[in-house]
């Protein structure tokens, strides 16, 4: 049930092309040196471009297509002229969240063959005219070597997964805990069993948090973890959904702190909620984890998040300190 939440993908409309250089449908009189795409929406790492030249398609030697700041503008260098005729332009895009998000193809014509400063081509404000469509096609089999862009930005999809993995897992074992000795185990807090565990799930949840935000932006700024693991270089987190959650994530993991200091806080009614609330809100930002997704899919991602953390957190607590606990009266009332 877990994966199912975590893995649907979005339910909005694939990403769509809003301008080219050069045009959809357009003459340029020698080859261009770029092809630059703009996307209605913003896009994720690992952009697919290829470029074909003739009849039948000939593959082109292009350089590595790159995300612009923007997240909506893609550029792919053309370094070797191509022939004179019609040429035609595929791309495949996923969105920030990783989910693919859409793939399309349009052609232009190259008058004659050889390199230029310019194609005379530029985005116009309304993006492409209506004259000059962009026809929606199967993504090309790019398995042919000239495009590389598969290697773009594979360092920082694995270690994302891996850290919302390991940010979900130390927040349920912290908020199930929780909530288990709230409800049911009151004496629980004070064994220094219960203690520990608490503090060392907490860590795990804090670093995975952490982690998690820094890959995110590596992911969504196109500059890799290693480039955003300080926190001042998170401004692109802003921007979208999923990275806005992933930054509540991290705060509310770090508010945990008022009931890791002193758990007792947990069996004082006047405390009690202000424990719960923040690692219960931080698990709860993982509903939150997938751009695009509508007000129905993050509710139910919350509820399901919430109530794992209390079934998977309550089992491990169970595990790991109730039944190594000191007497049978423990057993009995866990």
């Amino acid at each position: 049930m877990a994966a199912a939440t975590f893995t649907t993908p979005a339910l909005a409309a694939d990403n769509s092309l809003a301008a080219s250089s050069p045009l959809a449908n357009s003459v340029v009189p020698t080859s261009p040196p770029a092809i630059t795409l703009k996307f209605a929406s913003p896009v994720g790492p690992e952009p697919q471009v290829t470029l074909t030249c003739g009849d039948p398609g000939v593959p082109q030697s292009i350089g590595l297509p790159k995300v612009g700041s923007d997240q909506l503008t893609v550029q792919v260098p053309v370094p070797t002229p191509t022939p004179k005729g019609v040429c035609t332009v595929t791309w495949r895009v996923k969105d920030v969240s990783l989910q693919p998000a859409g793939s399309a193809s349009f052609q232009f014509t190259v008058l004659a063959g050889g390199s230029a400063a310019g194609t005379g081509d530029t985005l116009p404000p309304g993006g492409v005219p209506a004259s000059t469509p962009v026809v929606s096609t199967p993504p090309a089999n790019t398995g042919s070597g000239t495009n590389t862009s598969a290697a773009s930005g594979s360092t920082s999809k694995g270690p994302l997964g891996l850290f919302r993995l390991v940010t979900m897992l130390g927040l349920a074992m912290l908020f199930g805990s929780l909530v288990v000795i709230a409800i049911a185990w009151p004496e629980g807090v004070e064994y220094i069993l219960t203690v520990r565990h608490l503090r060392a799930v907490w860590g795990i949840a804090l670093g995975g948090s952490f982690l998690y935000a820094a890959a995110l932006e590596g992911v969504q700024s196109g500059n890799g973890i290693g480039s955003s693991i300080i926190p001042t270089s998170w401004g692109d987190l802003m921007d979208t959904t999923s990275g806005k959650a992933a930054l509540l994530c991290l705060v509310f993991v770090a508010g945990s702190f008022y009931v890791i200091a002193r758990p007792e806080r947990l069996n004082d009614p006047a405390t009690q909620l202000m424990a719960l609330v923040p690692p219960g809100l931080a698990l709860a930002t993982l509903g939150f984890g997938r751009d695009n997704f509508g007000a129905v899919n993050y509710l139910l991602g919350t509820v399901h998040s919430v109530a794992m953390g209390v079934w998977l957190g309550g089992l491990l607590l169970l595990n790991r300190v109730v039944l190594a606990g000191p007497g049978d009266e423990d057993l009995v009332h866990a």
